[in-house]
């Protein structure tokens, strides 16, 4: 019997110093002073801006405590690489109410901040240009004021930049044009006045620039015929005038070129078409164009939308625009002819 007891006194003891090693390398319990501290900071910030939001109409914040690791919150995610590190904050179409915190700053391996739909107020932080690793900036349909801040361009691998549907005023920041890395920049529907910074000629990745519906004003930047990506120029209802440049007819990436309620003038040259393989929606009503709509127009062989009416055109519609066979609608007004 002694023998019995210790042998499973011996078998005992070799189990439990067998297990000991794996208690004290589970991934899950074990944490640098270092990562506890990035956690614990992390934490933080998400706290911070829970805490300036006053009206949560549908509780989706109520799970962010103390019974839940944060990186589990509704809308939170986290990295694998770097455990307890916040990638993503995505809360869209919540009506959430209150103020964006100066504290998601912290947040310093975020990729992707997202607060589409909403009812945030007051300005976007500057603190927001300290977030380095950005790719994807949504606060798009808030009712955010204040200017844009110069200190975006800081977030060097931001790709996407939607501002749309806001209160923003001020100029656009020609720090801006510093971003190579972005694709979109959206800033329609806000209160944006001044003209159009001549920097964006340094957005060479640029895809996307859309800024309908605001106070801009002055000429469209030559420079901007050097952005060989670009497929959508959309400058709708400002205040902009002058002759549009020669060198946006040369950008062959183009799909959609949206100019009209603006103060346009001059007369579309009649190689607009030649380098336009891709051009499907041309919008330019309510200008001062003139002159005749040059036949070659039919060389925009991928056109489906055009808008040309309340300008000062003279002569008739070309008779080559019937070869377009992508040509849904078309709108053109014309002067008559005085004797």
């Amino acid at each position: 019997m002694p023998e019995t007891m210790g042998l499973f006194s011996l078998f005992g003891t070799l189990y439990i110093l067998f297990l000991i090693p794996f208690f004290f390398h589970l991934p899950t319990t074990t944490f640098t002073s270092a990562e506890m501290a990035t956690n614990i900071t992390d934490r933080s910030a998400l706290l911070s801006f829970k805490s300036l939001i006053y009206n949560d109409p549908y509780g989706v914040l109520s799970s962010w405590n103390d019974t839940i690791q944060h990186c589990r919150w509704p809308g939170v995610k986290c990295g694998r690489r770097h455990p307890g590190r916040v990638t993503s904050l995505v809360l869209e179409s919540f009506h959430l109410s209150g103020n964006i915190s100066p504290s998601l700053a912290n947040l310093t391996f975020i990729r992707n901040l997202t607060l589409y739909d909403n009812l945030f107020s007051g300005n976007i932080p500057n603190e927001i240009g300290r977030c380095s690793r950005l790719r994807y900036l949504n606060l798009k349909k808030n009712s955010l004021g204040g200017e844009i801040p110069n200190t975006l361009s800081n977030c060097s691998n931001l790709q996407v930049l939607y501002l749309t549907y806001n209160n923003l005023q001020g100029t656009i920041p020609s720090s801006l044009g510093n971003l190579s890395s972005l694709n979109i920049l959206a800033l329609s529907y806000n209160n944006i006045h001044g003209e159009i910074p001549s920097s964006f000629g340094g957005l060479q990745s640029i895809k996307v620039l859309s800024f309908p519906y605001n106070q801009l004003s002055g000429e469209i930047p030559k420079i901007l015929g050097q952005l060989r990506f670009l497929e959508f120029l959309l400058l709708q209802f400002n205040i902009l005038l002058g002759k549009i440049p020669h060198s946006i007819y040369n950008l062959s990436a183009m799909v959609n070129l949206e100019l009209s309620g603006n103060k346009f003038e001059g007369t579309l040259p009649s190689h607009m078409c030649d380098n336009f393989p891709k051009l499907q929606v041309f919008i330019a009503y309510e200008n001062k164009l003139s002159g005749q709509i040059p036949p070659s127009i039919s060389n925009c062989s991928a056109l489906a939308n055009i808008e040309l009416a309340l300008n000062n055109f003279t002569g008739t519609i070309p008779s080559s625009i019937g070869t377009l066979k992508n040509l849904n609608f078309s709108q053109f007004s014309f002067q008559p002819i005085r004797s």
